[in-house]
């Protein structure tokens, strides 16, 4: 994929994440003020399918190509833009009509799309001997089309128009367990690891990737929790969250001690966003292994505010940033734009404000306590995040654009 490709393409996935933000504004103006012709919940299952295919499918399957050095584009190129034309019918597909026969039908392709794409990528990578530790990517790409499971159950309920509540909140569970923990984290992990062997020579231990493999499929426990699972299943979900909080502990301290030398540097401001994610992702497995305690888990799963501010953390705050780390220090993105660095702060800031007031609205509904004017500052946190995604697009095609020809070295 040439240079110009690539920026294109990173382009459109911004255009979509921007999108994504306008639809998250106008759900919060709805539950604060009255916008009665919008169906909230069709346009929540249209902001989360757009966010996924649209925003970091989309994305992830443009930077995994990057790796490639152009082998096989044209098969790649036909599969983006299938990607991208589904995601936006989805799109508008569930806007108008929710779950309906097009939208299943959309949903069924989308895995249609995410097949093609790891035989292509997994046929593609055994010619290829450059990217360093692969085995993330082929477990990505796996676990991809594990999430899909999901999909077909509730594809089945809704045509069948028999909804069981426990059978659907497991499917759902179920997609978004294996999309976030395992495709999205996976891939990111994947680009992670190539860059920093290639910037630092700093190799990710096998361990850490096994120890993350084969917990994925327990830590799904950790999302159904509620359906009172047997004890012997209970202490294997248990152990699978200690299991990926300590392997990311670990991978700190070996990372920190393999690149000590290299950080003594004065700051730069993608550093910033580097530790910001480091920050987010420590909270994400800490919570993991505190939501393990029962009373915590039934606390956790009975209140919507702590459910959205996971989810949120999740999508937000670990892969959209990692997303615009790693697309910052390669010079995918205009780096030494203003607009480009005033977007980024106010869209982080966003995130960090966002986690804050579902967090403090979480703990006051435990004691069934209304935070007064809470729905008008998420609305107004759903503004900051929306103009930062907008200036983060309009630095893309602005006078400051400032890309440079080679990747030049820098650091996270």
């Amino acid at each position: 994929m040439s240079q110009n490709e690539l920026r294109r393409w990173i382009k459109i996935a911004s255009i979509n994440l921007l999108i994504v933000a306008l639809m998250g504004l106008i759900m919060r103006y709805k539950i604060g003020f009255s916008l009665r012709w919008i169906d909230q919940k069709n346009l929540l299952h249209a902001h989360s399918h757009f966010a996924f295919n649209g925003w970091v499918s989309l994305l992830l399957m443009v930077l995994m190509i990057q790796l490639l050095n152009g082998t096989n584009h044209l098969k790649f190129k036909y599969l983006l833009i299938l990607q991208l034309i589904n995601a936006w019918a989805l799109l508008f597909s569930f806007i108008l009509s929710g779950y309906s026969t097009i939208s299943i039908i959309l949903s069924t392709l989308s895995i249609i799309i995410a097949l093609l794409f790891a035989i292509y990528y997994v046929t593609a990578l055994r010619h290829l001997k450059h990217l360093k530790q692969p085995y993330w990517m082929y477990a990505g790409l796996l676990f991809n089309l594990i999430s899909s499971f999901g999909t077909f159950v509730l594809a089945y309920m809704f045509s069948h128009k028999q909804i069981d509540q426990h059978l659907y909140l497991a499917a759902v569970y179920w997609f978004l367990h294996f999309q976030y923990n395992g495709w999205f984290f996976f891939i990111c992990m994947g680009l992670f690891s190539h860059y920093a062997y290639t910037k630092w020579r700093f190799q990710v231990k096998r361990k850490i990737f096994y120890a993350f493999a084969f917990s994925c499929l327990p830590a799904y426990g950790l999302s159904i929790l509620w359906a009172h699972l047997p004890i012997w299943i209970y202490w294997i979900v248990f152990v699978a969250a200690i299991t990926q909080l300590s392997a990311w502990v670990y991978l700190l301290f070996d990372f920190k001690n393999t690149i000590k030398s290299d950080m003594l540097h004065p700051f730069k401001w993608p550093d910033y966003l580097f530790y910001f994610l480091v920050v987010a992702v420590t909270i994400k497995f800490l919570v993991q292994a505190i939501s393990v305690i029962p009373s915590v888990s039934k606390l956790a799963f009975g209140f919507r505010p702590v459910v959205i501010a996971y989810l949120h953390l999740v999508l937000l705050a670990i892969i959209t940033i990692f997303l615009i780390c790693y697309s910052t220090v390669n010079h995918f993105l205009p780096i030494h734009s203003t607009v480009f660095k005033t977007g980024v702060l106010l869209f982080s800031s966003g995130i960090f404000i966002n986690e804050i007031l579902l967090a403090t609205q979480g703990i006051f509904s435990f004691s069934y306590i209304s935070i007064p004017g809470i729905d008008f500052a998420l609305f107004g946190v759903a503004l900051i995040l929306f103009f930062g995604v907008l200036l983060m697009v309009i630095s893309q095609f602005g006078k400051e654009q400032l890309f440079t020809n080679t990747l030049k070295s820098s650091h996270l």
